[in-house]
Order: C-alpha cells, then sequence, then structure tokens
C-alpha cells in the first residue's frame, strides 16, 4: 500500500512549575503498511505501529478509508514510562557500520568511541570533547544518548537560543533514525525544558523523574531555590555541558561539583589555549590535553598548533609535544576480530569498545580525560 502520511503526533505533555516535559511519539512522514501473523502494522524508519481502532491497548495507527491519506492515531498517547526508552537502545546502533555515506562522519564516530572508551575506563574526571563547528556536535551527542543509555541525562547550555535548538534535536533524535544510524525501535525520549525557576523541591523531582533528557541554561538553575536546584540535580545520572567556551566556567563548574561520582562530558567548538584549564570540580591547575591522572580531553578535532587532517599532535607540557604526540599514535586500534580498542595511559592493558571497528579519522586525538528572569 502507498501514499500513507502521518502528521507528527506528540504525548500529551506535563507541566511542573511551568516547565514542560513532552515526547514525540511519531514523527512526521510517510508511512507503509503491511500484514504478517500478528496483523496488521504500519512502519516507517521510526517505528511500527499496530493497525487498531478506538479503545486500542496500545498506541495504534487507523487508516483512511480508501487506504490513502493522513492516517489518525489511538489508544494511549501520554508520556511513555521513562525506563522504556533506555530500554528500546539496546542494540539500537551499530557502531561497526555507523560510519558510512549518510551515517555518522568520522569525527562523530570517533568522538562517540572516545566516550565510550572512557567511560568504560571508570575514571571519575570530567571528559573535553573538542569539534569545531560543522563536524556534528549536536548529533554526536544523541549518538551518545543512544550508544550508552543513561539512565536520565542533564545538557547545559548557554543561552535560550542553543536550550531550543538542542532540545529539539534531542526530541527527534535528529537525523540519526531517518538516515538508519539508529534502528526503528528506538523511542525518541522524554525531554524537558527548564524554563521558569524551581521553588519546590518535590515539583523539580518529578519534573526529572518523569524526563530522559533535561535541557537548561546556568542562568535559569541559579535562580531556583537552593532546595529545589538540588533536588533537581540529584536525578540525573550524566551532565553534558555543551558550548562550554561561550560561558564564563563560573557558571557551570557548580553544576559539575554536585556530580561528583558521576559521569560529567563538556563538548565545546574551542578548547582554552594551550590545552589547560581549572578542575571544574577543585578549581585548581592544570586540566591538561596530555592523557594524565587529573583528566583531559578525550577526544578532539582539528587541535590548534597547526594539526592537519590525518595527524595526531597532542600538546604535552612536559615535553612540548613529541613525546605525547609519539604516545598518542595507535592509542586507539582496531583488533583482529574488528573491534576497536583502547589504550588507557599508564594502564598497561587495552580495553575493547564494543562494534569499534575504525580508528579516528582526519586528526581526530584520543586522550584519557583525567529568578532573574529565567526563560
Amino acid at each position: 500500500m502507498v501514499g500513507l502520511q502521518t502528521p507528527q503526533l506528540w504525548a500529551v505533555p506535563q507541566q511542573w512549575e511551568g516547565n514542560t516535559a513532552r515526547q514525540l511519539l511519531v514523527p512526521a512522514g510517510p508511512l507503509q503498511a503491511s500484514e504478517s501473523r500478528e496483523g496488521r502494522c504500519v512502519h516507517n524508519a521510526f517505528g511500527r505501529w499496530e493497525v487498531g481502532d478506538a479503545g486500542a491497548a496500545v498506541l495504534s495507527a487507523r487508516l483512511p478509508v480508501d487506504g490513502e491519506g493522513a492516517v489518525s492515531w489511538c489508544g494511549p498517547q501520554e508520556l511513555l514510562a521513562p525506563q522504556a526508552v533506555p530500554e528500546s537502545y539496546a542494540g539500537a546502533v551499530e557502531l561497526h557500520t555507523a560510519v558510512r555515506e549518510g551515517g555518522l562522519r568520522p569525527p562523530q564516530a570517533g568522538a562517540l568511541h572516545a566516550v565510550i572508551g572512557y567511560w568504560y575506563s571508570t575514571l571519575p574526571e570530567p571528559g573535553l570533547v573538542v569539534m569545531p563547528t560543522g563536524t556534528g556536535k549536536a548529533e554526536t551527542m544523541l549518538a551518545v544518548l543512544v550508544a550508552c543509555r543513561p539512565e536520565r541525562l542533564l545538557v547545559l547550555v548557554p543561552s535560550i537560543a542553543l536550550r531550543d535548538q538542542i532540545a529539539a534535536k534531542f526530541e527527534s533524535l535528529g537525523i540519526l533514525q531517518r538516515q538508519e544510524v539508529v534502528s526503528p525501535d528506538a523511542l525518541r525520549p522524554c525531554v524537558g525544558r527548564v524554563t521558569c525557576r524551581f521553588t519546590e523541591a518535590a515539583e523539580a523531582k518529578a519534573f526529572a523523574a518523569a524526563c530522559n533528557v533535561v535541557v537548561t541554561t546556568p542562568h535559569v538553575l541559579h535562580h531556583c531555590t537552593p532546595e529545589a536546584r538540588d533536588a533537581l540535580l540529584s536525578e540525573f545520572s550524566h551532565l553534558i555541558v555543551d558550548e562550554a567556551h561561550h560561558a564564563p566556567a563560573s557558571t557551570w563548574t557548580s553544576v559539575i561539583r554536585q556530580f561528583e561520582g558521576r559521569r560529567v562530558l563538556l563538548f565545546t567548538a574551542t578548547p582554552v589555549p594551550g590545552g589547560r584549564q581549572k578542575d571544574p570540580r577543585t578549581n585548581h591547575l592544570p586540566l591538561p590535553a596530555a592523557p594524565g591522572p587529573e583528566g583531559g580531553i578525550l577526544y578532539a578535532r582539528g587541535l590548534p598548533g597547526g594539526a592537519e587532517p590525518g595527524e595526531q599532535r597532542p600538546h604535552d607540557r612536559r615535553t612540548g609535544g613529541a613525546a605525547a604526540a609519539q604516545r598518542s599514535r595507535g592509542r586507539v586500534r582496531p583488533s583482529p576480530d574488528g573491534a576497536g580498542q583502547h589504550r588507557q595511559a599508564g594502564a598497561g592493558n587495552l580495553r575493547t569498545v564494543p562494534g569499534g571497528g575504525s580508528r579516528p579519522e582526519s586528526g581526530g586525538v584520543v586522550r584519557r580525560a583525567g529568578a532573574g528572569r529565567p526563560q
């Protein structure tokens, strides 16, 4: 059957103190209908749904009488149980086939593998991912969400415009399903936007508990009451700070300090000159670019200092770069069975990145990381 279309279908949104959580159940686009032993269904790159009538126990499509045109939807349309989303991500992305024409680009795949390898190492320091404008930073964050399946993710951005842009990306999973990087079985996450200050701790916790991803700015967090802010931040398992170079470190380091013992990533297009900045938890220097126990850059696409595509030139504060560059070559190597392997500096062994298969390309360097008016 041809000619079936669906409009966007959103779950019924919910609000807590003016802050909205919403979830895209069905993206707009063409649908195909088919039959199986389980019955009739419609499907596309974004999912598979039963064909049903009013009173259906699950979200179901109602086909137009003439078999062509817009379908309508019946059955439950509330926000999904949050745990259903990461469960749907099991096996939803095949890392060894993700880098291809129309799939992940080399810098995106390099950064994703670096994050996976670092998080598998269980080191506690925040990791820094350097991806210049145009290399696909937002889609990389979406790939991290699906591949790493965090229980609940907080994304901190420096502006209202970026908050809305990044939240919209997470709501749709960007182009990952359309380009078949992520399987149709993956559900779109429930995404919350903190646009108003929280004053009640119970409301903040309930809001976070309903979401898979929350996007906000340091400004609005600062204007929450201390009790509500602490309650909100306590609900997240992971933190991503995006565009950290656009805001003074003081605006987001206080949030990072509250994530002690949890996983933290900083995405930036511009690393700190010389590769050094204060550790957000201790406020002390150094946080070196070279591998070391203090933490530092996990992945850098196009490092400053003259590195050309295909050339790895990490900074080394002790030797001026030559020794670190020599050590970094081969830190990510394909194993005989095709799985990418991650060598942690000083660890003396190799860690396998599941589904690895390719080393970062074109200059990707993998390193061990050591209410006002809120809107």
